[in-house]
């Protein structure tokens, strides 16, 4: 093989491994950030879910209404439900 092939070669897997490597920590740093994100908007809603549902009877229909609209955006056939440990629906 020549000596310009070999080089060549040589240069496209250094460029290929490497190119890899960024690609693959920018991958998994994005992934992260969005599984993190995405678990953080789930426990806010969880929260604010529980809250409206503990709460309920304290507050009137038209609050209820208002902060339900306000707080917890409608995701399509969304259904809000309260578990207890064993996975029992309350």
């Amino acid at each position: 093989m020549k000596i310009k092939n070999r080089l060549a070669f040589n240069f496209s897997l250094i460029t290929a491994g490497v190119l890899l490597v960024i690609l693959t920590v920018i991958y998994s740093v994005f992934y992260s950030f969005v599984k993190n994100d995405f678990y953080e908007h789930l426990k806010d809603r969880a929260k604010v879910a529980a809250q409206l549902y503990l709460e309920a009877d304290e507050i009137s229909t038209d609050s209820l209404g208002h902060v339900r609209e306000r707080y917890l955006d409608k995701l399509p056939e969304e259904l809000i439900g309260i578990y207890d440990d064993a996975t029992n629906r309350l």
